[in-house]
């Protein structure tokens, strides 16, 4: 979800110098679990709450969650993010500005690629896209 200041029509953006830092800064709650799931209980860390952009004078606000399974590391994993350039539920610009400030290793980086499609976040619904990503999937996974 993304939150822009002036993104209501007619309205001007926001000016937040004069609001101190608490204007500018994120807002995330980190808690940890366990779950059992078929018999093995897994340990795992949730977050979720809000990360600032600062896009050259625009700030906005991406509220996100994330859960990640504790204790594993893997060196192959990769990740293929699949992006519609007309998404307003999700849009392809903030998933590319995480990526950019996630702190990954110089050699973890070519392990996450993109792909761009013509549709939102549900490729599935337009058949070119759909075809599309039909053929990207293939080659992602070899």
């Amino acid at each position: 979800m993304l939150f822009c200041e002036g993104n209501e029509a007619g309205s001007a953006p926001q000016d937040f110098s004069s609001q101190g830092e608490e204007a500018v800064q994120d807002n995330i709650v980190t808690t940890n679990h366990t779950a059992v799931i078929q018999g093995k209980e897994l340990s795992y860390t949730a977050q979720a709450g809000t990360m600032v952009l600062e896009t050259g004078g625009n700030n906005c606000e991406i509220f996100f969650t994330a859960y990640t399974l504790d204790g594993v590391e893997d060196p192959f994993l990769k990740i293929w993010v699949l992006c519609g350039y007309y998404d307003g539920a999700t849009p392809f610009h903030t998933v590319e500005y995480t990526f950019r400030h996630v702190f990954l290793n110089d050699d973890l980086k070519d392990h996450v690629s993109f792909t761009y499609y013509p549709c939102g976040h549900m490729i599935y619904m337009e058949k070119a896209s759909f075809d599309k990503f039909r053929a990207d999937a293939q080659n992602w996974l070899g």
